[in-house]
């Protein structure tokens, strides 16, 4: 049979008071309950919205980075194996374009170009989603909707920048395609 003081209470008081006197309605409210057995009432304060948030956001903002290192991470990836793709199956046109004179570098440059549109447009479609996805989240919450348009644009950038980044090896393949090779091999 449990013990009556480790049952839980017949009664639960909640208080709720202006922030500047919350410890002290802690402190005196067992007093005011029970004035002869003060002891027999728990008196405890929640935490300020202001020492709530302090504590929740860090581990918010650390579960976003992780989020967006991830999906970043995912982004290069497969951004660069869609560019790859690409420049395997454009070797006979890459070994011609090489046998009328283009150069390994306006090869790997064109190829960059097209890896950092790629960056780019995902990006674009990327912050688009995440701002209608943000406000319409806010709308249903009956929260104004604040958005910072500056961190957008860099993540466009930073999108745009990765795009190029994850076209540097492809880009190296395709340049180093010798346009006899690549014309003896397939027909164009």
């Amino acid at each position: 049979m449990a013990d009556e003081s480790d049952s839980v209470p017949d009664t639960v008081l909640m208080v709720r008071t202006h922030r500047d006197h919350t410890e002290l309605l802690a402190e005196r409210l067992p007093w005011i309950i029970a004035p002869y057995n003060p002891g027999s009432v728990t008196s405890f304060m929640a935490r300020s919205p202001e020492t709530l948030a302090a504590a929740i956001n860090p581990e918010v903002t650390r579960m976003a980075a992780v989020v967006t290192i991830a999906t970043g991470a995912m982004g290069l990836l497969s951004i660069s194996i869609i560019t790859l793709t690409n420049v395997l199956e454009r070797i006979p046109r890459i070994g011609l374009e090489r046998a009328l004179g283009a150069s390994r570098g306006v090869v790997a440059l064109e190829v960059i170009i097209e890896s950092t549109m790629l960056g780019l447009i995902g990006g674009i479609v990327g912050a688009s989603l995440g701002l209608i996805g943000s406000a319409v989240f806010a709308s249903a919450r009956g929260w104004p909707g604040v958005f910072d348009l500056m961190l957008t644009w860099i993540s466009v950038v930073v999108a745009a920048t990765a795009g190029a980044m994850a076209g540097v090896g492809p880009a190296v393949r395709a340049g180093r395609v010798e346009p006899d090779v690549a014309l003896r091999s397939t027909v164009v």
